[in-house]
């Protein structure tokens, strides 16, 4: 009997053991793996949190490095993050990394990509028989290629093409390589345009007409206001000028190599061709009637890029030389003109305005704190490497006005000519995550 009883309790005592080992072994594993999720989830978050801002200073030559220092604000150790530049492609869900095979010709970066990879110690390590493991993470943010977007939601606003009985013909203009938002209604009247569909779609958040294709009831997009934007530039510009610039009633070469003039209320400013080298111009007028005129003072051909025009009032562009075409952008380069006001390329009723053949645009982003206005001319030859075709980007706080008459070359918008540079909407893309 009494060897029966020690029996029992040696056979308890064993189960016990057993029992205790497989507790203690599934209680470390929940510690550890509870630990290890804990981990990669605040490594997540990092890598998002860098990636969005690292694609937002993409084009200002150190997103990397804000995307590495933003990772590790959000608790990524010392030497974990990689950063890399490359091409996002939404449709496939794919990133390629700068340089590499796979990048698709004539594409530009767009995106950033971090990966935070981190040897962690394991809880109660030597028990499970590991005590380091790999944890991980990766993350990819993208800039949005909008190629023309009205932000402004009141009646009136949105994008309206073709404003005249006899604007374009059928199939015109032509929209290549860029979404086409408005928060307002879109409106394409008289003919359906040509849209190319395989690189643009049109989001409107209120209604689209005149194109079957169009998505009506969007989300409305929100950029910070145009405001906020100029009052980075102005911190950081190069020249700030006001009428004082301005001295002659005659077109007057400065010691900056550009050519300034004043007539009235308007402000001309014929900047020298070539690379400007990121300069930044800012005008700040008092006068609430003021505009700035950029203009073309250096005969035909003249190529003006790497250059930021800013103002706090209007920008009206006007071909004072019928016989000079003025090339804004190119060479891989971009120009950029930001207004609190609005941006009117052409004068109404003006036979031949700048924004057909005196003004060609080859790389250039305008972005308007009210209305943008493009103005065609009436029949004649376009001038440029390729006829009729523009490449630039419009964003206005307000509206945005497509306008003119019929020309002998298809009108096209081709909005793939460089980085999608701020102002830009960035968002998370899919990745595969790092283990």
């Amino acid at each position: 009997m009494l060897s029966r009883m020690k029996s029992q309790r040696g056979s308890i005592a064993i189960m016990a053991a057993i029992f205790m080992t497989v507790f203690i072994t599934v209680l470390a594993f929940m510690v550890n793996a509870g630990y290890l999720y804990g981990e990669k989830n605040r490594y997540q978050n990092a890598a998002e949190a860098a990636a969005m801002a690292g694609a937002a200073r993409l084009c200002d030559e150190d997103a990397i490095e804000v995307a590495t220092q933003i990772a590790m604000e959000n608790g990524a150790p010392q030497g974990s993050v990689t950063g890399t530049l490359g091409f996002y492609d939404v449709e496939s869900e794919q990133f390629y990394p700068e340089g590499s095979d796979e990048y698709p010709d004539g594409e530009y970066n767009n995106a950033v990509m971090v990966r935070i990879q981190r040897t962690e110690n394991t809880i109660l390590g030597g028990f499970l028989g590991k005590d380091k493991t790999q944890v991980g993470a990766s993350a990819v943010a993208y800039l949005v290629r909008y190629g023309m977007l009205a932000l402004g939601e009141k009646e009136g606003d949105g994008i309206e093409v073709g404003e005249r009985s006899t604007s374009f013909k059928n199939g015109e203009p032509i929209f290549k390589n860029g979404d086409i938002h408005a928060n307002g209604d879109i409106i394409f009247r008289n003919n359906a345009p040509g849209i190319d569909e395989e690189t643009v779609s049109v989001t409107a958040h209120g209604m689209v007409t005149g194109y079957d294709s169009g998505i009506s009831d969007a989300n409305i997009v929100e950029l910070p206001p145009v405001d906020v934007y100029l009052d980075k530039l102005y911190a950081k510009a190069d020249k700030i000028l006001d009428e004082s610039a301005f001295t002659s009633t005659s077109w007057e070469l400065k010691e900056d190599g550009n050519y300034y003039r004043r007539s009235g209320s308007r402000y001309l400013f014929g900047p020298h061709p070539g690379d400007h080298g990121g300069a930044i111009y800012y005008f700040d007028f008092s006068n609430p009637n003021s505009r700035l005129e950029p203009a073309n003072r250096f005969g035909n051909s003249a190529r003006i890029t790497n250059l930021i025009i800013a103002t706090n009032r209007s920008v009206y562009f006007y071909p004072p030389n019928h016989s000079a075409l003025h090339l804004w952008g190119g060479d891989g380069h971009t120009v950029m003109i930001i207004a609190k006001g609005d941006i009117d390329l052409g004068k109404p009723s003006y036979f031949f305005p700048c924004s057909d053949s005196y003004c060609n645009f080859e790389g250039a982003v305008f972005w308007a704190g009210n209305d943008i206005y493009y103005r065609t001319g009436s029949g004649h030859d376009f001038h440029g490497s390729s006829p009729g075709t523009r490449w630039l980007r419009m964003i206005a706080d307000g509206k945005i006005s497509i306008i003119g008459k019929t020309t002998v070359h298809p009108l096209q918008f081709d909005f793939l000519f460089g980085p999608p540079c701020p102002p830009s909407i960035v968002k998370l893309g899919r990745v595969e995550r790092a283990e």
